[in-house]
């Protein structure tokens, strides 16, 4: 049976915004436009009016051991994640070998093409020795990951160099120091109530302003910050890229949207990295979420025992894919952002990490999201906080031509 999703927006290479009719058959899109007549009995027609079709939806994500990535890669693109990108995992994998690289490409069998490896500089993602980053790359590594080596002053300049002679971009992880101070979540009244070690917000600014520092001495290719959580060192990236445009930033919608005062009853799965801050921060980083670039879930697979651990000693991530795109749909809608922003935001930030796809044109494959964008509002929870009223919606989540459960 043929399905027809008609009435849907659509935005081109050119970011313009047109309505489109779909026609799809088995995984592909097989009419564009006008939807021919059909036994009514033979076509599904979905509707979707006044929602906007996302496709080449893209993420990064914490890389699972190679024998559970086909499942997990499976579960992601069924959320709606059409292409992911897998960074360094310390818990399970930490791509810091070509053999770790070619095992994962291996386990993802016909999947490898719909994901992209970005391997750590370090040996074991740790900060004291360098990972043969030339060998990382002939493996298929697509880029360089930046942790911990933030922490080591001479490692990460030789590392910059390095990677800049290779013509190869990075991606920066968390720009924090939780991990070498011990840290569990922000400094801040809450951390004081719960008795618990927090790190500044100024870690993280500082961390940023160096880093940029270093950038423009040592460092010319593409470069993605994945994730910040300080509303000033989003600005301070963000005024760096006029004049280094091949940087990119990303923001998480749950940074946005709580504030650490949720952990105020020890709720372990927002103990994030970087963490949730105060509830000023929380306001003026929502405030400046038109200047990320990207939108990143920091969903992470779990590893081991899949109940949640005491707060103490749960590591950092969490299960925030049920809730990602539900929450970005709220920001988009809430900051009055432009259509062809919701496809910019959520497909790869940068075009070096970018996998190619046909978009929604005919014979491309049929996988897409679709987002409300009429400022309507329901109720919604996340984790195990009271529901609170949220503007849009998920209407539709197509993956290979098949409409996934909401």
């Amino acid at each position: 049976m043929s399905i027809a999703v008609v009435n849907g927006k659509t935005c081109d290479h050119k970011h313009n915004i047109s309505v489109r009719n779909l026609l799809i058959n088995g995984h592909k899109i097989i009419g564009a436009g006008y939807i021919p007549d059909e036994d009514e009995g033979e076509l599904k027609v979905i509707d979707i009016t006044s929602c906007m079709m996302v496709t080449n939806t893209f993420d990064f994500f914490k890389v699972p051991d190679a024998s559970d990535i086909l499942s997990f890669t499976t579960t992601m693109q069924a959320n709606g994640v059409c292409h992911l990108a897998f960074i360094p995992n310390p818990l399970s994998n930490p791509l810091d070998t070509p053999e770790r690289i070619y095992a994962c490409k291996e386990s993802l069998g016909s999947l490898a093409n719909q994901a992209v490896f970005i391997a750590s500089a370090t040996k074991l993602q740790q900060p004291n020795e360098l990972a043969e980053l030339s060998l990382l790359i002939n493996a298929g590594a697509t880029a360089i990951y930046f942790d911990r080596i933030i922490e080591n002053d001479t490692l990460l300049k030789q590392a910059l160099m390095q990677v800049n002679a290779m013509g190869v971009p990075i991606v920066f992880g968390p720009m924090t120091n939780m991990e070498k101070n011990g840290a569990h979540l922000n400094d801040g009244p809450t951390s004081f109530k719960i008795g618990i070690n927090g790190e500044p917000e100024a870690n993280e600014v500082s961390n940023v302003r160096y880093v940029l520092g270093l950038l423009d001495a040592l460092f010319n290719g593409p470069v993605h910050f994945q994730c910040v959580s300080s509303p000033d060192a989003l600005t301070a990236i963000h005024e760096f890229k006029s004049k280094r445009p091949n940087v990119t930033v990303g923001v998480s919608p749950f940074h946005a949207m709580f504030s650490d005062e949720v952990l105020g009853a020890y709720a372990a799965e927002f103990k994030l990295n970087p963490p949730l801050r105060s509830a000023y921060s929380m306001q003026k980083l929502n405030e400046r979420l038109p200047m990320a670039d990207h939108f990143t879930s920091l969903h992470a697979p779990v590893v081991g025992d899949s109940q949640v651990s005491d707060f103490y000693s749960q590591s950092f991530g969490a299960q925030t894919m049920p809730y990602f795109y539900r929450l970005a749909n709220h920001c988009f809608i809430h900051h009055d952002m432009t259509l062809d922003q919701y496809q910019t935001c959520l497909a790869s930030p940068q075009p070096s990490l970018a996998i190619a796809t046909k978009g929604l044109g005919l014979n491309a494959n049929a996988s897409f999201i679709a987002f409300k964008t009429k400022k309507d509002t329901t109720d919604y929870a996340v984790f195990s906080e009271p529901p609170v009223p949220l503007y849009g919606g998920v209407e539709l989540v197509m993956v290979n031509g098949k409409v996934q459960p909401k």
